[in-house]
């Protein structure tokens, strides 16, 4: 897990001062907060113009960005084991990991837009379950969309009783239970900074912090596309007002 983190923040470093050296800044976010969907043109290349004429319209509209991470491990019966037991913790995944509130330069009301746009695509949102237990589900599916919606300001329904509980108790009550587990993976620390991006907000909530202080500082709507994040604007600063949000 070291070795992990470290590969990651080596190459968020590098890409960083990249953008720098080309007067640019990088943006840690999953949906690009101003591009507009009809201005773009698809990527060249046999793959992605194949994908355009299947999927349309919903594929157009795609302006998002993201990671994700193949771990192997197990036999096939195992691994699908870890993929269904993992469901009920989506949710809070999701939250933690919310870095999309703005599409088309408007905030959307969602900390994660990024799924919303992805839902008219197939094989994506939820995976199906392998097992039997339909009000389960059902619970974790609505659990996903006020992850979706609210980020970790959540308060999500609690699949072992009644009501609902505060994401922040869950998340501590997951931090000890993999707090052994992960003391033996030497990645504790990362374990534990799930509670702080709780406590100070994911990505989302960050850019939607940037977003409102323009706001305040004399943006307003009808000055796009003099947009606070735009390109445009960056004579104005001293220093990039994305940086900071670019090194976290």
């Amino acid at each position: 897990m070291a070795e992990v983190r470290e590969a990651l923040v080596e190459t968020r470093r590098f890409v960083i001062n990249a953008a720098v050296n080309h007067d640019g800044a990088v943006l840690a976010a999953s949906t690009h907060p101003f591009a507009a969907w009809h201005n773009q043109v698809v990527t060249a290349g046999r793959r992605y113009e194949q994908f355009a004429m299947t999927y349309q319209q919903a594929v157009r509209e795609l302006l998002v960005g993201g990671m994700h991470i193949h771990a192997g491990f197990g036999d096939a019966d195992s691994r699908v084991r870890v993929m269904t037991a993992l469901r009920q913790h989506l949710p809070l995944l999701h939250a933690l990991s919310a870095s999309s509130p703005f599409s088309s330069g408007r905030e959307t009301g969602f900390k994660s837009n990024r799924i919303t746009l992805f839902s008219s695509l197939p094989r994506t949102g939820l995976p199906g379950p392998l097992c039997t237990w339909d009000e389960f589900d059902r619970l974790v599916a609505e659990n996903c969309w006020h992850a979706q919606r609210y980020g970790v300001l959540a308060f999500l329904g609690n699949p072992g009783g009644e009501g609902r509980t505060d994401i922040d108790e869950l998340a501590h009550a997951l931090v000890d239970e993999l707090t052994e587990d992960a003391r033996a993976l030497g990645c504790e620390a990362e374990l534990r900074h799930t509670l702080d991006v709780i406590r100070f907000g994911t990505g989302a909530d960050r850019q939607i912090d940037h977003f409102r202080l323009r706001q305040l500082e004399g943006d307003s709507e009808p000055d796009r596309p003099a947009h606070p994040f735009a390109p445009e604007r960056r004579g104005e600063y001293t220093s990039h007002p994305l940086q900071d949000l670019a090194a976290t």
